[in-house]
Parts: C-alpha cells; sequence; structure tokens
C-alpha cells in the first residue's frame, strides 16, 4: 500500500510537472511552458506521456485534445509532418507523431492521412522507422496489410547471437543517438511491436533478454531514449519471477528475498558490507522459483584520481582556471571551450564542470549566457556546474566563461570535467583531474 500511495504521488508530480512545459498555443516545449510557439517535436512526446499516463491517473482530456489540435496544424499536405532536426527523416517524424495521436485515442482526417503515408513508405525505411510506423499502424487497427509486412521484414533483419535477439538501427533515431544506443532503442521499440501484434513472440523474447543483457550500472540503459523504450518492452513482456532469492555469505545464509507478485517489479537491495568486512569471505546468489529475474552486483570504493584516457572519436573540451590558485575572497574565471570533431551532427549534449571545495558559483554569470542564447539551460547538481547545449552539429565549437568565488581556504583534487551527446553517451571527451590551493587571506 506505501508503495502504492508514493506511485500515485509520483504520478500526480509528474503531470503538473509536464504541464509547466505547456505553451499558450497547446503545444510543449523542453525548457519550460509560457510564450507562444510549441515545438512538433515535444508536443509529440507529452501526447504519448499523457496517454500512457492516462491509463493509470487522471489526466485532463482537454490538454491532449489541445495538443492534439497544435499537432493537426503543423501537418503537410502529403500527410506527413516534413524533416526534423539533422538525421531525422520526415518519415521518422511522422511516425512518431501518428504513434502519439493514436495511443490519445485521436481519429480524425489527420492520422488517417499519416497513416496512409506511412503504410506507402514504411515498409521500405531502415529498422527504427519502420519500427515506430508499425507501432502506430497497430494501434490504431488501420492498414492491416502494410503491419504484417513491416513485421515479416523486421523478422527477416533480426541479428540472432546465441539466445538473444536485437536489430541494427540503420539511422540515428529521434534524439539522434546512433550505434548500440541507437540499436538498444531500435530493439526495445521493435519489442514493442511485437509483443503489442502478439507476431513473432519468440523472436520478442529473445530481444527482451538482450535489453536485459544491456542494462547498465545504475538501472538505465546509457541515454533516456534508450531507456525509456527499454522499460517499455519490458513493461509489455509480462515476465513476473515468483520464488526466493538467497545470498549466502562464507558458506552461510545471509539474506533471503522472496519474489511475489507485490514486489517482483521493484527493486530489493541486499547490502553486503557485512560480508566484505571478512576479505576471504566468498558470497553467493541463487533464485529458486519460476520465472526470470534480473540482478547486478556493485561495488563501490575510493581511489585516487587517475590520468583519464582519450575516448576516440569522441567530442574535445578545455577548462581552463585563472588564477590557479587563488586567495580566499578572491574570484576566479573558469574558461570552458568545447567542440564535435566527429564528422557526426549531434542534437542535445552535455557539459559538467566540478566546482571545486571552497568555491561559489555565480550563477548570474550563467544566467547571462543563457540569456545570450550560448547555453539552452544551467543547473549546479552533485557539485558539478551541468550546462545544456540544445544542439552540437559537426565542426562547431562552443566557448563560454563565468566567475566562482573563493570563499574558504582549502587544498583540493578538482575531478575531471566532462563533455558528452545526451542521447550517445559514449560520444565524449574529459579533462585532466588537478590540484587546487584556495590560499587563506
Amino acid at each position: 500500500m506505501d508503495i502504492e500511495k508514493k506511485t500515485e504521488s509520483m504520478l500526480s508530480e509528474s503531470y503538473q510537472r509536464i504541464l509547466t512545459f505547456r505553451t499558450d498555443d497547446g503545444g510543449f516545449v523542453v525548457w519550460g511552458g509560457g510564450g507562444c510557439c510549441g515545438d512538433i517535436h515535444y508536443t509529440a512526446l507529452a501526447m504519448m506521456q499523457l496517454a500512457e499516463m492516462s491509463k493509470v491517473t487522471y489526466i485532463d482530456p482537454a490538454v491532449i485534445a489541445k495538443a492534439a489540435e497544435f499537432v493537426a496544424t503543423q501537418q503537410a499536405e502529403d500527410g506527413t509532418w516534413g524533416n526534423g532536426w539533422e538525421g531525422e527523416s520526415g518519415l521518422m517524424r511522422t511516425a512518431s507523431i501518428a504513434w502519439a495521436l493514436a495511443a490519445a485515442g485521436y481519429q480524425g482526417q489527420v492520422l488517417d492521412k499519416a497513416l496512409a503515408a506511412l503504410a506507402d513508405k514504411a515498409p521500405a525505411a531502415p529498422v527504427y522507422t519502420r519500427a515506430l510506423a508499425g507501432v502506430a499502424l497497430a494501434l490504431s487497427g488501420q492498414y492491416p496489410e502494410a503491419l504484417s509486412t513491416i513485421i515479416s521484414s523486421l523478422a527477416q533483419d533480426v541479428v540472432v547471437d546465441g539466445d538473444v535477439a536485437h536489430w541494427v538501427s540503420g539511422e540515428s533515431t529521434l534524439f539522434g543517438s546512433h550505434g548500440e544506443t541507437a540499436d538498444v532503442t531500435g530493439t526495445g521499440v521493435v519489442a514493442y511491436l511485437l509483443l503489442l501484434t502478439g507476431e513473432e513472440l519468440d523472436l520478442a523474447e529473445m530481444a527482451v533478454d538482450y535489453i536485459l543483457k544491456q542494462k547498465q550500472r545504475g538501472g538505465g540503459w546509457g541515454a533516456t531514449e534508450s531507456t525509456v523504450a527499454a522499460l517499455r518492452a519490458l513493461a509489455l513482456s509480462g515476465v513476473i519471477a515468483s520464488g526466493t532469492v538467497t545470498v549466502s555469505c562464507g558458506g552461510q545464509e545471509f539474506a533471503s528475498l522472496p519474489i511475489e507478485a507485490q514486489n517482483a517489479d521493484i527493486l530489493n537491495v541486499v547490502d553486503l558490507d557485512a560480508c566484505m568486512t571478512q576479505s576471504q569471505n566468498p558470497w553467493s546468489f541463487s533464485f529458486d522459483g519460476i520465472g526470470k529475474i534480473q540482478y547486478q552486483y556493485e561495488a563501490c570504493y575510493n581511489t585516487p584520481f587517475e590520468d583519464e584516457p582519450e575516448p576516440p572519436d569522441g567530442f574535445a573540451i578545455d577548462v581552463s582556471v585563472v588564477p590557479p590558485d587563488p586567495q580566499e575572497g578572491d574570484t576566479v574565471t573558469v574558461g570552458v571551450t568545447v567542440g564535435n570533431p566527429t564528422g557526426t551532427d549531434h542534437g542535445m549534449s552535455i557539459v559538467s564542470i566540478p566546482v571545486p571545495l571552497g568555491m561559489s558559483v555565480k550563477g548570474s554569470d550563467l544566467d547571462a549566457l543563457k540569456e545570450a542564447g550560448t547555453l539552452g539551460e544551467w543547473e549546479v547538481r552533485d557539485r558539478s556546474v551541468v550546462v545544456y547545449l540544445e544542439d552540437f552539429p559537426d565542426g562547431a565549437e562552443v566557448s563560454f566563461a563565468y566567475g566562482m568565488a573563493a570563499v574558504l581556504p582549502v587544498k583540493t583534487t578538482v575531478a575531471p570535467a566532462t563533455v558528452y551527446s545526451y542521447y550517445t553517451p559514449e560520444v565524449r571527451a574529459v579533462t585532466q583531474p588537478y590540484d587546487m590551493l584556495v590560499k587563506a587571506k
């Protein structure tokens, strides 16, 4: 019951948070609402989110209806929504918007025209767009022959490796992911389509197993987009385990967890600190029951900073601090330059610059950079200045500077700064750690 109440509270807060991104025309934007004009891309995503949420909590239908009206005003005569961001085809965007409209229960000529365009063109599209279109067709119940063709072709394009299966996306995704991140995203969408239609269920199960094996430390799948695609498929897979997990330490039972319907889909944590105090104590894990469970083991320990290797084919970053060894009360200038020499356009990218101990960030400097359009948004989180770049095309270089006040005398080692592609996080660059001394007055 506590979990249920907490979930209901989180859903309500999430709904209110989504509404803060709403614009006067009924659309949605990425950095907070108000103003006249929504973004077609984010409006479609908001519709999809709200339609899913409406299955479990109250969502004002007028909000979804108004968003659908905004989307309708942007549609071209041929039923598509044209090209979107770099690397995003008009057909991909059309498939995403048609999915959102169908999921929201929208009916009318706008959706009909979009589905007709998808039925005509999507069977020949790359895997990712094909799967998006397949979901839109499946949710709408229209053009069953085109849907059957899409599913058959996806079954032919599968990559089977032992007991798992995945799909190579064949293109950048809606948010510009490519490579392995795009493959996880595409596989999640394909698995969702197969589970939604009940077709090729053997491949769907193998795809779910692949998705589980790609799960990263921290519980996600690298990028928000790939994590959402993975969770959507897993939620529909209906794989619920029942039984008992036993953790042993030094040959003795250390912890026992019953896995039942009430807790099979939540995170259960076993702290092994007491076991690890004895260096020779081996630990083991076993599950007695039916179904499948996911687990991961994490070890956390402190080590001195080591030189960070340069990622291959990554971004570029340079950070300077002047003066490098300030006196208490001084203001230092942090200069940051990031570049994209990868040969590939990237969308949203993140710059994270550590805030050294004894230093305080001058937020007014960063606010001015945001107002000037140099930065998309910024925040201080986990003792780092986190800067959002809304777009980071190939060859771009962004430079900015802000102040920090030296408030306490301290000698510290400053962690590396990082820049990475939000939806392809393996594309990144890091600086080296350095020592800083804030001298007493």
